[in-house]
């Protein structure tokens, strides 16, 4: 039993609107904290390595925008979520 929870989370966050849910959470809880605006419509992880960004917009202090793009391609050099740290290794718009 202890087996399956793990492997039924990683089912649960494979699924495309479950990160895209959980994407748009952390961009607003970013957005508060930065006191910025940052919004995305949909997001898909491939895991670990890959995630694609479809409508990111990130705007600063004063309304202004700094970022958008349509569709936003990543690539993951090292991940550790122990030390709640993401390295990228690129990033293409």
């Amino acid at each position: 039993m202890a087996f399956s929870v793990p492997a039924l989370g990683l089912l649960f966050l494979q699924n495309q609107q479950v990160q895209t849910k959980l994407s748009q959470y952390l961009a607003k809880t970013i957005s508060e904290n930065l006191k910025a605006k940052i919004t995305l419509s949909e997001v898909n992880f491939s895991f670990f390595k890959r995630f694609q960004v479809r409508d990111l917009y990130v705007e600063d202090l004063y309304g202004d925008t700094l970022l958008y793009s349509e569709v936003t391609k990543n690539r993951i050099k090292q991940f550790k979520p122990d030390k709640h740290r993401i390295h990228i290794k690129s990033i293409a718009l």
